[in-house]
């Protein structure tokens, strides 16, 4: 291959990682452009900063004027911090409502980025609660197909109505000045819910990444112009219901659900996807690896349509996919040929998506399991410190302490299972460890 034909690489300004898929950096203020790791590190970690730095700014001003300046202004910009994050709670509840009123199901209730301060299962409803108030999701989805496309329509507009309702009831008594003379909460209330609502009915694509959000504006857009087909909406019911059920280790359910939705859906990459870890979870590895080899060959159009992609977001999931098939044949792990398989395939997910921190997980796996294994441990551990889930953050503890035992330094590999086995003590990988762990 000539030098002039290789893909141009970024380089994430932060962590030093590279990829030639450009969509996923952004540039962060003095910190240039970035991963979406260190994106979200920077995020997470200069929020409150900022808002520490603009309220002292203010407090000084306050004294600098003799207290006639900014009386409340500090503490109006506080409460607007705390109604913010309240009426984003009341949005997303909203959306639920609204899905549960059309005979819907509600898999998560989302708000805030960063770290999570809540999260909790409420029956079958995911409620998490992060740090950063900006943002939010509902997660919702129809089984039946029947008018499913006037039913989205109300889940998504239900807020907007509320948003626009509390808009109008506000603005006559809106004044400005109150901001700073007095604890303005009507005037607080009207610009949240206008910022709200314009925010989320303008048509916009929110990049996370290179994963595209859309705002509730594009969605309804999209329903209308008739972008969006009821058939991927239908599928898209069972791709949830599959992937909380991996959320919950229900690994038979989760065949079983990805299984229904391959009756009406049979050629859904996502399905097939989700199909093919349930079957890794119950052990069943070389169904698994036979499954992903052939989400390889998926149509592009037919990912771009089962995932309501754009073209430069095709990457992100031929790299999942890669990732999938790598971690399976590691699994089955029958022959030489399998190992080198899965570190061919695992090498090139890496490479595109250095940041995620399952396929840096995988990655870090296979580097064990072919013998460089200082190198695998490093990639475990670092992507054990980004997991959201436990059962992730185990898996990687796990195969960091079958890597530490191969070097004999079986402290160091002890005391990894026992925090990976508190985490999380299920699955084939660590039972796999302890087995390694127990032998000689």
């Amino acid at each position: 291959m000539d030098d002039d034909s290789k893909p141009t690489l970024e380089t994430c300004e932060m962590c030093g990682c590279t990829s030639p898929l450009s969509i996923a950096f952004k540039k962060v203020r003095v910190h240039g452009r970035l991963c979406p790791r260190c994106q979200q590190e920077v995020l997470t970690k200069g929020f409150y900063g900022n808002l520490l730095v603009i309220l002292a700014g203010l407090l000084f001003l306050s004294v600098l004027c003799g207290g006639s300046l900014w009386r409340y202004a500090p503490l109006n910009l506080f409460l607007f911090v705390i109604l913010e994050f309240a009426f984003l709670l009341a949005h997303e509840l909203l959306h639920a409502v609204g899905a549960w009123l059309a005979g819907g199901r509600v898999f998560e209730i989302r708000v805030g980025l960063g770290d999570k301060v809540v999260d909790k299962r409420i029956g079958g409803l995911t409620v998490a609660l992060h740090k950063i108030p900006v943002l939010g999701l509902c997660v919702f989805g129809f089984a039946n197909e029947d008018r499913i496309k006037s039913r989205y329509i109300l889940a998504i507009v239900s807020p907007l109505l509320m948003h626009a309702v509390l808009v109008a009831i506000f603005w006559p008594g809106f004044d400005l000045a109150n901001l700073d003379g007095a604890i303005a909460i009507p005037e607080l209330i009207f610009l949240i819910n206008l910022f709200l609502l314009v925010a989320n009915v303008i048509p916009r694509q929110i990049n996370r990444g290179g994963v595209l959000l859309w705002s509730d504006g594009l969605v309804l857009a999209k329903l209308i112009r008739g972008q969006l087909k009821a058939g991927v909406l239908h599928a898209q019911y069972y791709l949830l219901a599959s992937v909380y059920a991996l959320a919950q280790q229900e690994y038979e359910r989760m065949r079983q659900v990805s299984q229904d939705g391959l009756a009406y859906h049979p050629q859904h990459p996502g399905l097939r996807n989700n199909l093919a870890l349930a079957l890794l979870e119950l052990q069943q590895h070389a169904e698994a690896a036979a499954l992903f080899a052939s989400l390889l060959e998926s149509d592009e159009q037919e990912l771009l349509d089962a995932f309501h992609l754009t073209p430069e977001q095709l990457p992100f999931f031929q790299a999942l996919f890669r990732n999938n098939l790598a971690y399976a044949l590691m699994l089955q792990g029958n022959s030489a040929g399998d190992m080198q398989e899965a570190y061919a395939y695992s090498k090139e997910a890496f490479s595109l998506v250095p940041w995620d921190p399952n396929i840096q997980g995988t990655w870090g796996a296979v580097l064990v399991e072919s013998g460089e294994i200082e190198t695998g441990i490093e990639h475990l551990l670092q992507a054990s410190q980004y997991q959201v889930t436990p059962r992730s953050k185990a898996v990687d503890l796990a195969f960091a302490a079958i890597g530490y035992h191969r070097l004999d330094e079986k402290e160091k590999a002890a005391g990894l299972l026992t925090q990976a086995m508190q985490i999380h003590d299920n699955g084939y990988v660590i039972q796999k460890a302890k087995k390694v762990l127990a032998s000689s």
